[in-house]
This record gives structure tokens, C-alpha cells and sequence, in this order.
């Protein structure tokens, strides 16, 4: 288990042992229900404090492999829906928090470098999964998951949290934030070299964001076909 790849599940674990615990699982069974379709790409959109982190939290806990999260999901509604068994550890899991990466303005010319790197650097950790040349791409993050997804008929299942947060500190950049949508260390799945191998893999983007991902640039096209929640809606 790393920081980012099948981070595992004791971030889940504090939120399950807190005197305060609402039972969202029932957002995993829509999560399944997207598994290895055009509906894959999933935009959760809550105000401030609603538990978003916590659900991706969740489903790192439920969907990474190199760990047993039965216990803390004994009890919770999810554990009689029809798909629960099926996921429940069996994919591996990239989660990435885009604030830990960027929290002032002066990390926005670097923090899409730093986030690949950090990946990356986990990818070559646990290389005993996968042959460590599939890392040495030219393509870099892209490139490396499309080589892995060739040779093991394994995907990732991504999960970015805190999403937006460029766009509150680079509000007056719209230079920064165009670059942004356009490159594949965030928005990795609409890049259509790893799209390609990402049809047939475990691919599900789960976006947790504060606001619905739009096009806000004509010329660019983020997400194909994804399901949008947007706050006034029960999702889970």
C-alpha cells in the first residue's frame, strides 16, 4: 500500500470508528454500475464539508487491493447490494488529493510535475506487479499506465478528490487553468492514448469535486460522457 497507489483503508477506518458516522456506501453500488462503460467518469458535487473526501476515503478502502476492508463495511447498506463482493479489494487504485499538491499560488507552475512524480515514483516502489521498463516511457504517466494495462489486462480505478482547487487560486489565470484541463497527470482518462487500453480495463474516474467538471473551454472536450451529481441530487 503507497500514498497514492492502493492507498489502503485506515483513512475509511477513522471515519468508521468516529461517534459521528452516516452510511454513504450506498455511492459504491453507483460506482459499480459504471464499471466498464461509457458512464465511467463520475463528478460528485457537494458544498464544503458534506463529506466528499470521506466518500473517497471510501471507496479507496473498498476498491484497493492489498487490503481487507470487510469488517468496516460490515453492517453498512452496501453489504446487501448484488455488486458488493464482486469489487470489494479487487482493483488497483490510484487516489490523488490535487490540494495536497497545490494549497498556494506559487505551486501552480510546478504541482502537475510533482503529481506525476509521485505517482510514478510509487509505480517503480511496487514494480513487482509490473516489469519496471513499462515505466521508462517517453509518455510518462500515461504512457506507463497504458504499458502496464498492456501487459497485465489491468487498470486503474482513479479517484481525485479536491479536483477544483485550481480554479479558486488561479481564478484570474484563465491561461493556467486551460493548460490545466489539457493535461493527462488530472484528467489522465480523456487522453486517447491511455483511453484506447482504459475500454476493456478496470478503469472508473471518480472525480470529487465542489462543483461539476464543465467544459469551459469550447476547444476542449474533459470527460466523455460522464455523470455528473450535482448537490441537489441523492446520490448516496
Amino acid at each position: 500500500m503507497g500514498s497514492y497507489i492502493n492507498p489502503g483503508n485506515a483513512a475509511f477506518e477513522m471515519s468508521r470508528l468516529s461517534d459521528i458516522y452516516i452510511d454513504k456506501s450506498m455511492l459504491i453500488a453507483k460506482v459499480n454500475k459504471a464499471y466498464r462503460t461509457e458512464q465511467r467518469f463520475i463528478c460528485v458535487s457537494r458544498p464544503r464539508r458534506f463529506g466528499k473526501s470521506m466518500a473517497a476515503n471510501m471507496l479507496s478502502a473498498y476498491y484497493s487491493r492489498g487490503c481487507d476492508s470487510e469488517d468496516l463495511f460490515a453492517g453498512l447498506e452496501i453489504e446487501q447490494d448484488a455488486s458488493y463482493r464482486k469489487h470489494l479489494n479487487q482493483h488497483n487504485v490510484i487516489r490523488i488529493d490535487v490540494q495536497q499538491f497545490l494549497f498556494q499560488e506559487s505551486h501552480l507552475d510546478v504541482f502537475i510535475g510533482e503529481i506525476q512524480n509521485a505517482v510514478m515514483q510509487e509505480l517503480a516502489e511496487v514494480s513487482d506487479h509490473w516489469s519496471a521498463e513499462y515505466l521508462e516511457n517517453p509518455y510518462g504517466l500515461p504512457g506507463a499506465l497504458e504499458q502496464i494495462y498492456a501487459h497485465t489486462g489491468k487498470g486503474f480505478i482513479f479517484i481525485i478528490d479536491e479536483w477544483d482547487c485550481v480554479f479558486r487560486l488561479a481564478k484570474n489565470h484563465k491561461d493556467i487553468q486551460k493548460e490545466y484541463l489539457s493535461l493527462p497527470h488530472i484528467s489522465v482518462l480523456r487522453k486517447q492514448r491511455f483511453k484506447n487500453s482504459a475500454k476493456n480495463g478496470d478503469a472508473v474516474a471518480q472525480v470529487m469535486a465542489a462543483f461539476p467538471i464543465a467544459s469551459k473551454f469550447s476547444n476542449l472536450s474533459i470527460l466523455n460522457a460522464p455523470l455528473y451529481y450535482q448537490q441537489t441530487e441523492r446520490m448516496y
